[in-house]
């Protein structure tokens, strides 16, 4: 059962890096698309592989996260998410980009900034995957078949 599953992560993970790669081989055209401002293009191409760094680790992050409220472990999502966010990458890119301990750059600020989702993403994707390579893939299907019939028979009982 977990064969499909990671088939599906690999296929979804393959649409968005054929998508980063046009990303970023038409980066300028598309970055003349976002803005007519040429100070924010210039910006907004020096930091645009973070953002298809983002994008794929957003994907694997989402396709490793989506079982776990079907499973009755919404909770513990919720608090990994905290973690990888809010104790992970919130202190690091602060540190760089609030001080001058780590850098004076601007860019390198700047891509604190937007690549700390990515980081939080890494976080929680590893922790993520880590936990459905160990799930029982039958006790989980008998779960979500149970709390999918469940909501059944309770609309069957309340007409």
């Amino acid at each position: 059962p977990a064969k499909p599953f990671f088939l599906f992560n690999r296929l979804a993970d393959s649409v968005v890096l054929v998508s980063n790669v046009l990303l970023l081989a038409f980066h300028g055209g598309i970055c003349q698309l976002v803005s007519n401002d040429e100070s924010v293009r210039e910006w907004l191409g020096k930091i645009v592989w973070v953002l298809t760094i983002h994008t794929q680790t957003r994907i694997s992050c989402l396709n490793a996260q989506f079982l776990f409220i079907p499973l009755g472990r919404g909770m513990l999502r919720t608090v990994v998410t905290f973690f990888s966010f809010y104790l992970v990458a919130t202190p690091l890119s602060a540190a760089v980009a609030l001080t001058d301990v780590f850098t004076r750059s601007v860019t390198a600020k700047l891509m604190a900034c937007v690549g700390s989702t990515s980081i939080a993403q890494v976080v929680l994707g590893a922790y993520s995957f880590y936990f459905l390579r160990k799930l029982d893939w039958h006790e989980a299907g008998a779960i979500i078949n149970r709390r999918a019939n469940n909501d059944k028979r309770q609309l069957e009982d309340s007409a």
